[in-house]
């Protein structure tokens, strides 16, 4: 596979992702980014030689979203985890009041 056909994959990868984030569907979204790792160290493996400056420039953007995208969820996932923790404390609460 050439390196600007797996740039196409991985922009594919990305868009599906925020797809799958928008959806709130996480374990979708750690589905495709683990597809978007495999294909970086693919990547990384199968081509040694220095790719042209463009396309570097491209592979190095899409990498910061990417980037930009993990931290994206793992702040959501953070949220997720604090307001299911205050829920159950308050469902805990009123059991015990029972």
């Amino acid at each position: 596979m050439k390196l600007g056909d797996q740039l196409e994959q991985f922009k594919s990868l990305s868009k599906q992702l925020l797809k799958a984030l928008k959806q709130n569907n996480y374990s979708k979204a750690e589905n495709i980014s683990s597809k978007q790792q495999m294909l970086i160290e693919k990547t990384v493996n199968n081509n040694p030689k220095t790719p042209s400056l463009e396309l570097e420039n491209q592979w190095i953007s899409e990498i910061k979203s990417y980037r930009d995208i993990r931290i994206s969820l793992e702040l959501q996932l953070k949220k997720l985890n604090t307001k299911t923790k205050k829920n159950l404390n308050r469902l805990k609460g009123y059991t015990n009041r029972m």
